[in-house]
Parts: C-alpha cells; structure tokens; sequence
C-alpha cells in the first residue's frame, strides 16, 4: 500500500516572504460556551447553551536566510501580517544555531482587527544587533559591562519583545473591539563564566545599567556552581518599548 497523501511542508502564515524561512507554525480555534443553569444548580435542558467570541491563535517560527539584516526586516508587534495581528516576538540564539524567531498572533471571527491599532518597534540598539549571524547573542552586551572575577562567553539567549493586547466583547459576546498597550522588552542569556552578583539588583550601576530611558533593568540573577560543569550565570532584565 503506498503512503498516504500528508503534507510535510511548513506554511509562511504571517506571508513575510524574503529572507524568512518557515519553521513550523500552529493554528487553533477556540470559541467560549455558555450554559443556563436551573434553579437547582444543573443545566437547563433543551439547548440553552450558546457558542461565542470565536478566536484565531497563530504561532509560528522562521529562521533568516541571510547574515545582515534580520533587526531591520522584523515587523512592529501591534502590526497586522496577513490579517493577524501581531501580539509577541521571540528570537532565540545559541551557540550552535542561527536565530530563531517565533511570532504570535491572533485574529477573530467577528469585527477582526485591522491595521492602524497602536504599535511597537525593535529599538536601533537591537536592530543593530540581530544581524542573521550564527551563534548566540549578547543582547544586554554583559561580556563587555558585567562584573566578573572569571572569563564569560554567552552560551545562549532570548530576547521578547510583547505588549497587552485588550479586547471587547459586545451584544451577544461577540467580539467588538480591541487595543495595544503597554510594549516590553525582556532578555534572558545564559553565561559560561561566574558573574559578581551584588548585594541587591537594585544595587547594579554602571554602563550595563545606565540611569537612561533606553535602560535595561535587572529582574534576575544567578550562579550555578557545580563540579560537573564549569561556572554559569544566568542573568534576565526587561525595558519599556513606547508606541511608534
């Protein structure tokens, strides 16, 4: 018997095109369901029950096809691509692997989301950064700026950049409108090499840290002192991102 017809291809669903090269992608349809309950406590019989506010979940992961150029080419979060709205942007790096980018989205059956919502841009500095190359990335430039008694090398990395996406429902549960609000950047990496923690993270100064609106700010730090494995670090911080 011979196979059978499935596919095995992943699908560019936000259609950037270019240099981006699908990875995989999911979507999911989910719907809320309403019941009246009688005045016992169970549910009344003879179908009052509603379905409502029916939702489109888009993930997806590319990689780039090229080592220059990945900052520039990703788009604003609050963005629609491909009718869904943008919410989340990920780009994960490692030693041993060119970027990953995964993006998550959304969009509704009723009164979808069009361009022209609030959004958010990759700052220059990281733009700058993300070029595409192989290898991990040390967004928070800790090799440079990080207090340490030992030599540190960015095993691997995470930078998100997110927002609070908010939506009404209206009449019958329907969805009605929706917003973006509030941008954040956040870093996680991940160091060979033991970093100086000081006494409080609220005692970190310096040009990691500068007292700037383009700040990082520190929201975890930690070593990991092991005789199986040399010295790590972890370090995570997050900045604000303002409406383009």
């Amino acid at each position: 018997m011979a196979d059978k017809n499935v596919g095995l291809t992943s699908s560019d669903i936000f259609s950037l095109g270019g240099n981006w090269v699908p990875q995989s992608s999911n979507k999911n349809m989910t719907a809320e369901y309403a019941s009246m309950l009688a005045a016992n406590g169970d549910f009344v019989a003879g179908g009052w029950s509603e379905l409502f506010n029916n939702l489109y979940g888009i993930t997806a992961s590319y990689k780039w096809k090229a080592i220059t150029g990945l900052g520039a080419a990703i788009p604003n979060i609050g963005s629609v691509a491909n009718s869904y709205l943008i919410t989340e942007i990920s780009v994960a790096t490692n030693q041993k692997d060119w970027p990953t980018i995964s993006f998550t989205g959304h969009q509704h059956k009723d009164n979808e989301h069009i361009a022209g919502m609030s959004e958010y841009a990759i700052p220059a500095d990281i733009i700058a950064l993300l070029t595409g190359k192989f290898g991990a990335y040390d967004f928070l430039n800790a090799i440079a700026d990080v207090t340490s008694a030992e030599d540190i090398c960015v095993m691997d990395s995470t930078y998100t950049i997110t927002l609070n996406h908010v939506d009404a429902e209206c009449t019958g549960g329907e969805h009605w409108v929706g917003e973006n609000l509030q941008g954040k950047e956040t870093v996680s990496e991940t160091l060979i090499g033991r970093v100086t923690l000081p006494a409080s993270l609220t005692a970190i100064t310096g040009p990691w840290l500068p007292d700037t609106a383009n700040a990082w700010w520190p929201t975890a730090a930690s070593n990991d002192d092991s005789n199986t494995d040399f010295n790590k670090s972890v370090i995570s911080a997050e900045r604000r991102v303002y409406r383009v």
